[in-house]
């Protein structure tokens, strides 16, 4: 049986990244997939969608700028998916090799703290395990997925041709971006939500009726505080009975309610469980010895960002660098029209911490940069204490995601809105509305009236 210093079990974003830290470090490496290295972000989730939405994109600003878009092609779109997706899978492949990790390919299973099976026979032994195994697509019992006509997003992604209509049922980030993606696609769709709102854990709610009026000037027929009641194939498309007792016929629906966690396989071994995600502290410990649990299998929230966080965090601590998991300054990315990112803590949630607070609002209207893309819906706001340390920061607009670095970095090193508004920002760009954002908490904004 092959020995190694640490076994890595999983060879997603936070499983391949705890590899490639751990033999930095150098430790002797061993990670098993049972499917594809990148695991779900790279080849079914964060990367695959963003492809997508990026040709998507590209068909929403030519009607804005009143230009053509000649027909897109369904199979074109899918094929630059997948090579983006198989490059990138490669090259991750390339770097664990090149930093003389071993990569096995099968299902593994721990028979003991430290001894691995890998499809039923004799694998390898590790003075350490890490556990990576991620999530899976949550499927209601009440639903029956045949991959054909009831789809996850696992289907979604290679279809043969866009769906004449879709109902999505879920109206998180997964959902959302669905459905931005067949709305360009020119499938009719409809969103149903089952709680009061969309992006439900979302709780700045001027950002969420925002995103709301917007899909619905796209469109998209967005239903909130409806459930889902049934769901039947028949010859002539997909009907789904409503809570509210309307009954919609789509040529398709596609469940994205959430995602499951693959903990279930390590009950066996005494490991804390607690509601499906397993249990460690800040240093991605778990209840058992030389043993380390990462990613979307430890919880909320399923961000590739933070997965990989976490495995440097789980390599760093074996190897005894004290590394701690900040969980209040990671950053929340949805790819939706506009785009919104945050993070921090909202005003409410400021206050209910005894916060006396102060607030500062940017709208992208007057921004020069957002004006020349033809992107002005959104805002920036910023939510800082009263004695100008920033608390949240909020971005709703063309490239948030990017931009949102700053505030992590403002929230991750408590720094004060005097320090941010201080540095000389390029012009134009939309970064100039943090730094207005950041001047209006003192109600000193220059391009604000």
């Amino acid at each position: 049986m092959n020995k190694f210093d640490i076994a890595i079990i999983g060879g997603g974003s936070a499983g391949y990244v705890a590899a490639i830290r751990a033999a930095q470090l150098g430790a002797k490496v061993a990670i098993v997939e049972k499917d594809l290295i990148g695991g779900t972000c790279l080849n079914r989730g964060c990367i695959p969608t963003k492809a997508m939405l990026a040709i998507a994109d590209v068909m929403r600003r030519a009607d804005r700028f009143n230009m053509e878009v000649g027909d897109v092609k369904l199979a074109s779109v899918i094929d630059r998916k997948n090579k983006i997706v198989d490059r990138l899978r490669k090259g991750v492949e390339f770097l664990l090799r090149k930093k003389g990790v071993e990569i096995f390919t099968g299902v593994a299973k721990v028979i003991e703290p430290g001894v691995i099976e890998i499809d039923g026979n004799k694998g390898i032994e590790s003075n350490f395990t890490i556990i990576a195994t991620g999530s899976e697509p949550l499927i209601p019992s009440s639903f029956r997925v045949d991959g054909k006509n009831v789809i996850t997003s696992k289907e979604a992604l290679d279809l043969d041709r866009i769906p004449e209509s879709i109902l999505i049922i879920g109206g998180g980030a997964v959902g959302i971006e669905f459905a931005i993606i067949f709305n360009q696609f020119s499938s009719k769709v409809t969103i149903v939500e089952m709680m009061d709102d969309i992006l439900p854990n979302l709780k700045e709610k001027k950002i969420t009726s925002l995103l709301s009026r917007t899909l619905e000037s796209m469109g998209i027929d967005v239903k909130t505080k409806t459930k889902v009641k049934k769901i039947e194939v028949q010859e002539k498309g997909v009907f789904s009975v409503l809570s509210s007792g309307d009954i919609i016929n789509t040529e398709k629906v596609l469940v994205a309610v959430g995602r499951s966690l693959n903990s279930h396989e390590f009950k066996d071994i005494g490991i804390e469980i607690d509601k499906g995600r397993i249990v460690t502290d800040e240093r991605m410990h778990t209840n058992l010895p030389n043993t380390y649990a990462i990613g979307d299998v430890v919880g909320e929230p399923l961000f590739a960002h933070k997965a990989a966080k976490e495995g440097i965090v789980a390599a760093e601590n074996i190897h005894g660098i004290e590394s701690r998991m900040d969980y209040n300054a990671i950053p929340y990315c949805i790819f939706s029209h506009p785009e919104i990112a945050y993070v921090g803590i909202t005003e409410d949630e400021a206050k209910a911490k005894g916060y006396n607070i102060r607030i500062g609002e940017f709208p992208l209207i007057a921004n020069g940069k957002a004006l020349c893309v033809g992107e002005s819906e959104g805002f920036v706001k910023v939510v800082a204490s009263d004695d100008g340390t920033v608390l949240g920061v909020f971005i709703v607009g063309p490239n948030a995601s990017d931009l949102i670095n700053l505030g992590t970095i403002a929230i991750k090193h408590q720094m004060k809105v005097d320090e941010l508004s201080d540095f000389i920002y390029p012009h134009p760009t939309l970064s100039e509305a943090l730094k207005e954002t950041f001047l209006d908490v003192r109600g000193e904004a220059i391009h604000k009236a």
